[in-house]
């Protein structure tokens, strides 16, 4: 687990329908919508950063 400047780096879990969970050591899972994925794929490492942390949702902000 890494976190920097409130970006989590985790591993891209894809959905059939386009969304995605993150996976990241020592978080919940991070729910990203499919117009969220700057391009990211199916088990792509990705920084992200929550838009709703109660909720645990977020976007990609950069893959890596």
């Amino acid at each position: 687990m890494l976190v920097l400047l409130n970006l989590i780096v985790g591993i891209v879990d894809m959905h059939e329908k386009g969304n995605a969970h993150i996976m990241s050591e020592g978080y919940d899972d991070i729910f990203i919508q499919k117009n969220n994925m700057k391009g990211a794929y199916h088990k792509d490492t990705v920084l992200v950063c929550y838009t709703d942390k109660d909720r645990n949702e977020g976007k990609i902000v950069k893959g890596i």
